[in-house]
C-alpha cells in the first residue's frame, strides 16, 4: 500500500540575492511559528516566480539540517500591514548553494 505524500509550495518574487527565505516566526507579535518550522510535507517547493526557478526540498530532511545551522545564517523582518497595525515575519536567508550542496536530495528545476 503506497503513503499518500504531502506537498507545500512556497512562491517568492525576491530572487536577487540567491536566497532561500525559511520563515522561523509568521507572526512574531503573536508567537506564531513560521510554515518552515511545522510543515508536514513530504516536499516543500520553493517557486521563483520571477526567474520560473523551482527547487525541490525534501522535508523534513531539510527542517533537520536548519535547525542544527540556522545561526550561520542572517536573520531577517519583513512587516505586513493589517488595518491601521501591522504584524512582523522572521526568518533565515539560506544561500541555495550552500544548501543544495549540504542537503541531499534538493533538485533545481528551470520551468
Amino acid at each position: 500500500m503506497s503513503r499518500v505524500r504531502f506537498n507545500e509550495i512556497k512562491g517568492d518574487r525576491w530572487n536577487k540575492t540567491r536566497n532561500l527565505f525559511f520563515e522561523t516566526h509568521s507572526n512574531l507579535e503573536r508567537g506564531t511559528p513560521g510554515c518552515f518550522m511545522y510543515t508536514e510535507a513530504d516536499w516543500l517547493f520553493y517557486y521563483f516566480v520571477n526567474t520560473r526557478q523551482l527547487y525541490r526540498l525534501p522535508m523534513p530532511k531539510t527542517r533537520e539540517w536548519f535547525l542544527i545551522t540556522m545561526r550561520r545564517f542572517r536573520e531577517r523582518t519583513t512587516t505586513t500591514p493589517v488595518g491601521s497595525s501591522y504584524y512582523t515575519t522572521v526568518g533565515r536567508l539560506v544561500p541555495i548553494t550552500t544548501v543544495m550542496l549540504e542537503v541531499a536530495g534538493i533538485k533545481m528545476e528551470q520551468l
